[in-house]
């Protein structure tokens, strides 16, 4: 996983980050645009998304690009890489 501030998760990372977080001050994530292309077992899934929530106690709302690569593995879909980039102007 590649967060928006620049810094590199590996799965084992994320998932613990996950599962031993306090709870999460983003409030609701909304996807503005999604496209999938599809190559045999691997999918490209791209678009925007909006983030709103509380942070150091003020309010944001967030614009971000995505980009997520996934693959079908014994007949499920898998999450393999994944970037997010903030959306500024």
């Amino acid at each position: 996983m590649v967060n928006d501030d620049g810094s590199v998760q590996t799965k084992a990372e994320f998932l613990t980050n996950v599962r031993v977080s306090t709870p999460s001050d983003e409030q609701q994530v909304v996807p503005e645009s999604l496209n999938v292309h599809v190559l045999g077992n691997v999918a490209i899934a791209s678009g925007i998304f909006r983030a709103k929530g509380i942070e150091n106690g003020k309010p944001y709302t967030r614009r971000e690009r995505f980009l997520d690569t996934w693959m079908n593995k014994a007949g499920k879909w898998v999450c393999i890489a994944a970037d997010a980039t903030p959306i500024t102007h």
